[in-house]
């Protein structure tokens, strides 16, 4: 509506000029007039509105403020409300994730005491072939930390105390103490086994492995790992494709006799 006096008011000026431009002068009164009456016509209209949403608002105030702040309460509470149940869930989820943890560790303890077992057998057996210390308790194995993870998969560390070493000795322990492991596995000379093997993608895989064994030094660190870890097993099955593709890259790069 304000638009159409607005657009009246408009036309009526340019009749206005137009008469006046002219010298219609009576006209130009008329027109003037009506200009008048039509720019009051809107301001009585905009007081009218104004004055009723005043008005609106005096008589009810009170209910503006009650429902105004009715509302600001009730968002407060609700937004109070679903943050109080987001801390309470978040709260139970981090229960949750401790008590996992702790039931992880000592299973990963448990399983570290009956490896360490199972290596104190064997370095205790070969311990004049490898040339390592031969420990007389099984708690002489412990490394600081017992486990660490690797990729994501878990390894258990141990310690042994070289007599002497020479050029890729780390290496050899490794194959001596697999070999041994894997006699005893054949025999079922290990308790705490679920299994002596695992089967991983068509490829039977020794239960223990000696994944790896670092040189420190004053002492060597034997790192065990057991092949039900599916991680462990996907690991061995790429380093091993890896190795082979090096392996044959090698023999393709070799040069001939012929090449001479």
């Amino acid at each position: 509506m304000k638009n159409d006096k607005n657009n009246l008011i408009s036309k009526l000026k340019g009749k206005f000029l137009e008469a006046f431009d002219n010298g219609k002068y009576l006209q130009a009164i008329a027109l003037a007039f009506l200009m008048g009456i039509s720019i009051l016509a809107v301001f009585i209209i905009i007081v009218i509105i104004v004055g009723n949403i005043i008005s609106f608002i005096v008589e009810n105030i009170e209910l503006i403020f009650l429902v105004g702040g009715g509302s600001v309460v009730a968002i407060i509470l609700i937004k109070q409300h679903y943050q109080e149940k987001r801390e309470i869930r978040e709260a139970q989820i981090e229960a949750k994730r401790l008590l996992q943890e702790e039931v992880d560790a000592d299973q990963l303890e448990r399983n570290y005491r009956i490896l360490r077992t199972h290596i104190f057998d064997v370095v205790s057996h070969l311990s004049d072939i490898l040339h390592l210390k031969k420990p007389i308790q099984e708690f002489e194995l412990d490394a600081p930390i017992h486990t660490t993870r690797k990729s994501n998969f878990i390894l258990y560390a141990y310690l042994a105390y070289p007599l002497k070493t020479d050029r890729d000795y780390c290496n050899k322990i490794k194959e001596i103490m697999q070999i041994e492991i894997n006699k005893r596995l054949e025999t079922k000379s290990f308790y705490g086994l679920a299994k002596d093997y695992h089967l991983h993608d068509g490829q039977f895989i020794p239960m223990l492995n000696i994944f790896e064994i670092k040189d420190n030094s004053a002492y060597i660190t034997i790192y065990v790992a057991l092949a039900d870890d599916g991680d462990y097993c996907k690991f061995i099955r790429k380093a091993t494709s890896a190795h082979l593709v090096q392996q044959a890259e090698q023999l393709r790069t070799r040069p001939q006799d012929e090449d001479f």
